[in-house]
């Protein structure tokens, strides 16, 4: 037992809350468990008995399936908090009221069913603001009802483990405490935590930020970028639970090995079902073909690999065309051309007579349809063909069988009744008469299947590949060459069925303006890593979100991808979203420690990215000295005694991070032989098509360790010949360093042989 715990005044009071809380816990997921068993029964017995023209057992079906849904949800949550149950406690005297509400914060809301009242507050509440961004003194929160102002009199954080209380903290802001500082402090396993203990105060802003208005976050390496977006899918969907599910909620994340990482985070905060993604899976799914989509990292290997040029490498201003709205525009007048193909150059006709005109067929098609995707236009022209086709034939058997009356009537005027002559022209007449009408009447039934038989659209993968075929599109006026060279090296790509990451936008934007968006019913789109998408993707994805509830979040400072991806953030806010975003930073950096953060800084400080430089949080370790080596066996025999120096400080997760790939292998190899014997196993190699993230130590190139975290880094061949000053190697290697939680590693090499 904390000895200066247990001498605090409030000590037999904490304690004596958190053993009733436990216990009241427990026998609430009791009853949980017993609910879900009778609903379980229920469903099962349904689904054996089913009978799919009952509509009273299906609704029922439904009803005791999204009981199910629930119960199952909030049983995980349950079992989750029952070890822990809150963590933090406000008192809060509203203004007009003599008693201060005592408020337990936790991970989930706990009511006392005997009378309503409220054991646990969820931390999305509104009042548990008074925790996040409230200070001892004048303090106040909004409430649905309106702004609830008072005093503000205790914070307090707790220390509990499984469902014992080891420590608590009387605070007043939730920044540089002893709370904080020791999360902080605390070693990395394999996946990324949920921080609703410590959520800062400018964290919380973004967490809390209106959900219908696209929000761009531009946060330093270590603010917690990843986790307040996690954070922010939590608080929208219980704020918005009337009209929010799990399943309209997208993570695009920048690899799968990424979703690997942060998979638990959600669980952990009672959210499951959020789909989690890659733009290449996306895609993918949302085209319904099969893809071979080659890694963005490929291309970035190839410019890593190289010597940085004067000018950009014509693979870089291909991707960057590819990137831009230019591109887009290549892909609308495509369109346009598709969309006018699939109606004849002619009349709509029924025995030559004109029904519609060209021209009014293609304004229907391409103006008064306009808003619908190109396979619902079709069938709305189908529908407009075929009325006017219904309106307008009767008429015109009426006049047609009248031509015939008149000359009939006029043949009878002319000769007599009993005349042969008459006789004959009569039965020429009238065999003509019901020739034409009968004509009429066979290609009344086909007119609109025939006029319509070039509408029948293709696969979203072929109209991509005729595009790159079309030469005359890509020699549009204020092009430049690399347009002529995307459209070649493209159509080479495509004739393998290999796609580019660039591609992605292409595809989606094409079925979207083809198809539309039948399967996705998308209301808010979280965007990892956004500093390394284009323009077009994300104006793609807006058009298929058909709104602009999107957060958007990204480091420029690590946008190792700006070759194709953002270059500054008032692209995306004018281009995509029409100047219509909110903006904010976090500068403020938790990951690492003082002496880290500042080695950092000093290598982005070279480039003008127009961003502040990132704050770290008052923690100090050991002090970043860059270590010389003289050669590949210098480097890793040293790599290995530092990999042996940080387990033996504690290290739970380490990572050796090189240049390239290929300096991963290569470095592995030498490092394993150097350690065998020794009982320590080799680093795990990563190379970007991993599917699990499963910590401990690994070795990887730069580029994968973006998003990622460890106790301790160390980086192999750093130097002016291996690792000069172009504006990527900078940006490689600030993200290998900033990777770093507590310990950083540089060995400098002296030369590269």
């Amino acid at each position: 037992m904390n000895e200066k715990m247990a001498q605090h005044a409030d000590y037999a009071e904490e304690t004596g809350y958190l053993r009733y809380v436990a216990v009241y816990m427990r026998n609430y997921l009791a009853e949980l468990e017993k609910q879900k068993a009778e609903i379980d029964t229920r469903v099962e017995y349904s689904l054996k008995h089913y009978n799919s023209d009952n509509p009273e057992q299906f609704t029922e079906l439904t009803l005791n399936t999204e009981q199910q849904d629930y119960l199952s949800a909030r049983l995980a949550q349950s079992r989750r908090a029952v070890k822990k149950p809150y963590f933090t406690r406000v008192d809060f005297t509203a203004d007009g009221e003599r008693t201060p509400e005592k408020l337990y914060i936790g991970k989930m809301s706990l009511r006392r069913v005997e009378d309503n009242n409220m054991l646990v507050v969820d931390w999305r509440a509104p009042i548990s603001n008074l925790y996040y961004d409230g200070r001892i003194g004048r303090a106040g929160y909004v409430s649905p009802e309106g702004r609830v102002t008072g005093d503000l009199l205790l914070k307090r954080q707790y220390i509990i483990e499984d469902s014992e209380l080891t420590d608590f903290f009387d605070i007043d802001i939730t920044a540089n405490d002893d709370f904080l500082q020791a999360a902080l402090a605390s070693s990395k396993d394999e996946r990324l935590k949920d921080i609703v203990s410590t959520i800062q105060k400018e964290q919380n802003r973004v967490i809390r930020a209106d959900m219908l208005r696209p929000l761009i976050v531009q946060g330093a390496a270590g603010s917690g970028k990843t986790t307040i977006a996690l954070h922010r899918i939590a608080f929208l969907l219980y704020n918005y639970e009337k009209t929010l599910r799990p399943k309209n909620i997208m993570i695009l994340a920048p690899n799968r090995f990424f979703i690997s990482y942060i998979s638990e985070v959600l669980p952990d905060l009672g959210v499951e079902n959020v789909l989690q993604t890659t733009l290449a899976d996306f895609t993918a799914e949302f085209i319904d073909e099969k893809l071979n989509p080659r890694p963005a990292s490929g291309k970035l290997n190839t410019l890593i690999s190289r010597p940085a040029p004067e000018e950009p490498p014509l693979a870089a201003r291909i991707s960057a065309f590819k990137s831009s709205l230019d591109y887009k525009d290549i892909i609308d007048a495509f369109l346009d051309k598709k969309i006018r193909e699939l109606v004849p150059r002619r009349d709509f006709l029924l025995g030559g007579q004109v029904l519609l005109t060209h021209a009014q067929v293609l304004r229907i098609l391409l103006e008064d349809y306009a808003f619908l995707p190109v396979e619902k236009r079709v069938k709305e022209l189908r529908k407009y063909l075929t009325n006017a086709l219904n309106a307008r034939k009767p008429g015109l058997m009426e006049d047609a069988a009248r031509e015939y009356d008149s000359r009939a009537a006029a043949a009878r005027l002319e000769y007599p009744a009993d005349c042969e002559e008459r006789r004959l022209l009569m039965r020429e007449i009238y065999g003509e008469r019901d020739a034409l009408l009968a004509k009429l009447t066979k290609e009344s039934k086909s007119l609109v299947r025939d006029y319509l038989k070039a509408a029948v659209l293709k696969k979203t993968t072929a109209y991509y590949k005729e595009l790159t075929k079309d030469e005359e599109l890509f020699r549009r006026p204020g092009l430049g060459a690399e347009s002529e060279a995307a459209r070649k090296e493209t159509a080479a790509l495509l004739s393998k069925n290999i796609y580019e990451d660039e591609d992605m936008a292409a595809l989606i934007h094409l079925h979207y303006i083809m198809r539309g968006n039948e399967y996705y019913d998308l209301r808010h789109v979280v965007i990892d890593e956004a500093q390394d998408m284009s323009v077009f993707q994300m104006a793609a994805l807006r058009e298929v979100m058909r709104g602009d509830s999107f957060t958007i979040l990204g480091d420029l400072c690590q946008g190792i991808y700006s070759y194709k991806g953002i270059q500054n953030w008032r692209q995306v806010t004018e281009d995509v979203f029409g100047g219509k975003a909110d903006y904010t930073e976090l500068e403020q950096s938790y990951r690492t420690t003082v002496e880290i953060m500042n080695y950092a800084n000093t290598i982005i400080s070279k480039l003008d990215l127009g961003v502040p430089a990132a704050r770290p949080v008052i923690r100090h370790g050991e002090p970043v000295t860059p270590r010389e080596v003289r050669s590949r066996a210098e480097l890793a025999e040293a790599a290995a005694g530092e990999l042996k120096r940080l387990k033996a400080l504690g290290c739970k997760s380490i990572a050796i991070i090189t240049k390239t790939p290929e300096e991963s292998e290569s470095l592995l190899a030498a490092i394993s032989a150097r350690i065998s014997g020794t009982g320590m196993p080799a680093p795990a190699l990563l190379c970007g098509s991993e599917l699990e993230y499963r910590g401990g130590v690994v070795i990887l190139p730069a580029h994968l360790s973006k998003g990622l975290e460890f106790d301790g880094v160390i980086i192999a061949g750093a130097s002016e010949a291996n690792w000069g000053e172009s504006e990527l190697e900078l940006k490689l290697l600030y993200i290998a360093a900033t990777r770093a939680l507590h310990y950083l590693v540089v060995l400098f090499c002296v030369f590269w042989e």
